[in-house]
């Protein structure tokens, strides 16, 4: 009799074994379906035409003005054209090869390298997955990844690095000059990233001394 009864708690056992592991692969499908799909639609957002206020005023504007002059025009009246960083001339370089979408196409590239980075965060996948679809389903991309501001690029180009330092991945000088350069990348996008790019890096100059 106790062999039966062990027999039969084997066999409910390896078939909810079974059927679990049927359900985490149908899953990680669902996800992975799910997740080309919502990158396709933000392909989709990235390459459609510029219509936010912030890009027409000056993260294009900008640029357009100095085609127009050929070099740099500020007016008293525009104050936004007196606040221009490094990614309004990366917009620039778009508009002289004729698209106004490399600020929105950056922006859809760094959302790649930063779903690759959740996706490979611990050492559990399905935390990994459940990061992957929460990052994904953040209402704010939709106003991030479609425009022209260096906003999205520029924080994952402080972000990235600070990531790569916390999960203690084995860094040379080499790799050390990428991340300094990423970080100082970031801060030249943007006036408001120097706060949090000073901050990023007085934390991998600590983080590093320690290490060493």
């Amino acid at each position: 009799l106790i062999r039966i009864i062990v027999f039969s708690h084997n066999i409910r056992y390896n078939t909810y074994i079974h059927h679990k592991n049927i359900f985490i692969q149908n899953t990680n499908y669902l996800v992975f379906y799910l997740t080309l799909a919502i990158l396709a639609f933000y392909f989709i957002l990235s390459i459609t035409p510029v219509t936010d206020a912030d890009s027409l005023d000056y993260h294009l504007g900008v640029p357009l003005e100095i085609i127009r002059k050929g070099g740099l025009y500020f007016k008293l009246e525009w104050k936004h054209s007196r606040v221009i960083g490094l990614g309004e001339f990366i917009n620039l370089i778009g508009l002289i090869i004729r698209t106004d979408n490399i600020g929105s196409s950056l922006n859809f590239i760094s959302l790649c390298f930063l779903l690759l980075v959740t996706y490979n965060y611990t050492s559990n996948k399905q935390i990994n997955i459940l990061l992957t679809l929460v990052f994904l389903s953040t209402p704010l991309l939709l106003q991030l990844i479609p425009n022209q501001k260096p906003q999205f690029y520029g924080v994952c180009a402080i972000v990235i690095p600070i990531i790569a330092i916390i999960k203690n991945i084995s860094i040379n000088s080499k790799h050390l000059f990428v991340i300094i350069g990423s970080v100082l990348f970031g801060i030249s996008l943007k006036y408001s990233f120097y706060v949090s790019g000073i901050i990023s890096l007085l934390f991998i100059i600590h983080t590093m001394n320690n290490k060493l």
